[in-house]
């Protein structure tokens, strides 16, 4: 009895304890419930709109109008990760388009408000080939050569590699030109950039002969 008595003790308080907090346990409880209610509609309705902004994606026809529809997915569902998709697809139609100032406006916008995208290299990268295109050659020639050392074991750093390389020979730099074409000439074997460079490189040798000696084995002297 001496055992027991304590024990039915502690189980009437905690019955007590039950029923004078009864409202508040029952208010909490209903907290809890509507806040997991919150976040598991959150979550669902957060999947729903990436797969409708995937879908709407998907669905933009090709033309002249691609571009404005892309970034009006992209004003419609920001929050998703269609928003940067789309972003980057109109930048990429302008570009195709020849609007090269709008094209780089949208791939600045791509960098600037969707900072943690998987697609900075392609924004960086657009950034760059639209100064290109306008002729603002130093400030393309800085954007590449960032992307360059920004995104150096990256496949699509080639295309920036050999766009700098033919910047280079415009700026009257050939030993910078044709560091670069050996470069793609190794890294880039069995692709266009390497064919490229490899063609490239024997243009340039040929209009600067004195960089030849530079390329090629010291010959042994057997005197």
């Amino acid at each position: 009895m001496t055992t027991e008595a304590p024990a039915a003790i502690q189980i009437e308080r905690s019955i007590n304890w039950l029923d004078a907090n009864r409202d508040k346990l029952i208010k909490i409880a209903i907290a809890v419930a509507v806040v997991a209610l919150v976040v598991s509609y959150y979550v669902w309705n957060r999947d729903q709109q990436e797969v409708a902004a995937s879908a709407a994606l998907s669905d933009v026809p090709p033309g002249s109008g691609a571009a404005e529809s892309y970034l009006k997915l992209a004003g419609q569902y920001p929050q998703t990760t269609a928003a940067p998709r789309a972003v980057l697809l109109a930048a990429g139609e302008l570009f195709a388009a020849g609007k090269y100032t709008e094209a780089q406006a949208q791939f600045e916008r791509l960098l600037r408000e969707f900072p943690e995208t998987s697609f900075r290299l392609q924004g960086s990268l657009g950034v760059a080939a639209c100064l290109d295109a306008q002729g603002k050659t130093a400030d393309a020639v800085s954007r590449y050569d960032e992307v360059i050392k920004r995104y150096p074991n990256e496949s699509a750093t080639a295309q920036a590699k050999s766009a700098l390389a033919r910047l280079y020979e415009a700026q009257n730099k050939p030993e910078l030109a044709l560091a670069l074409y050996e470069d793609l000439q190794k890294t880039e074997v069995y692709n266009s950039f390497g064919l490229e460079a490899n063609i490239r490189r024997m243009n340039l040798l040929a209009q600067h002969p004195e960089l030849a000696a530079k390329t090629k084995p010291s010959a042994v002297n057997f005197k």
